[in-house]
């Protein structure tokens, strides 16, 4: 993780905690994984059925929203996620592997 990914995952540690409101959206995706993958973001959604954004893999992540984008119609594709609106969610009947 580079310098200015560290900085943001403190600012964002720090808003979370200054927002008890968002704490529930921005800590698990900070301490889930370094690494954002298909085996971390399933874990994730299992926890929290409203969904993932792009905007907030990317800011949990960073990387691009491209990136991020590609990631998660990649797991629409396979059967794994489904979308509705901006959210990605697990599909009720996910092949997880």
């Amino acid at each position: 993780m580079n310098s200015e990914d560290k900085a943001l995952r403190k600012k964002l540690i720090r808003l979370a905690y200054t927002n008890p409101d968002l704490q529930d959206k921005i800590l698990p995706l900070i301490t889930a994984s370094e690494e954002l993958n298909e085996k971390s973001l399933v874990k994730y959604l299992k926890k929290h059925t409203s969904g993932v954004s792009v905007s907030e893999l990317t800011y949990a992540f960073g990387g691009t929203s491209q990136k991020h984008t590609k990631f998660l119609k990649s797991l629409v594709t396979k059967g794994v996620l489904e979308k509705e609106g901006k959210k990605y969610r697990l599909k009720k009947t996910a092949k997880v592997g």
